[in-house]
């Protein structure tokens, strides 16, 4: 069965699926609609929902969802910059608090990773935890913008 993800009043995704994925993943969006009726053959993309039903996009070009595999996210940060990313979210008693509590940050947001279902890079926590890491020094001056700003390649898709 087809179902719109929903995220403020926007189709941001159309995905085919079970009712058990559909609802296991509900709670990630304002609301996951099925698509079953002849009056909403057709929704996709960029429709609106008003609470009630969906209303075709005003305009014809709609931005694509840029988003990733968590695997495809990782993937945009090279092996050095993911060792550093790893040593520095190791807790380590001999450190100043400041220190610690920045590495249990980091553990945080690498456990927020794994346990996501793919990675949005326009979501404000994927942008502002990518930026971190580019002023913490973990990664290099203006790979922020190239690992947020990359296209989406096919094998990175979720």
């Amino acid at each position: 069965m087809q179902y719109a993800l929903i995220k403020a009043g926007r189709v941001t995704n159309v995905i085919v699926s079970s009712p058990e994925f559909a609802a296991q993943i509900a709670p990630q969006w304002e609301r996951v609609e099925p698509l079953e009726t002849e009056q909403n053959q057709g929704v996709g993309i960029g429709w609106m929902w008003n609470g009630a039903r969906f209303l075709a996009p005003a305009h014809a070009h709609v931005a694509a969802p840029r988003m990733v595999s968590v695997l495809g996210f990782r993937r945009r940060f090279t092996p050095a910059e993911k060792a550093a990313i790893e040593w520095a979210a190791v807790d380590r008693a001999d450190q100043p608090d400041a220190q610690r509590k920045q590495a249990a940050e980091l553990r945080a947001m690498l456990a927020d990773q794994a346990a996501a279902t793919f990675i949005d890079l326009d979501d404000a926590a994927t942008t502002g935890g990518v930026r971190k890491l580019e002023a913490m020094g973990l990664i290099g001056a203006g790979r922020a913008a190239q690992i947020l700003g990359a296209p989406v390649q096919l094998e990175e898709r979720p």
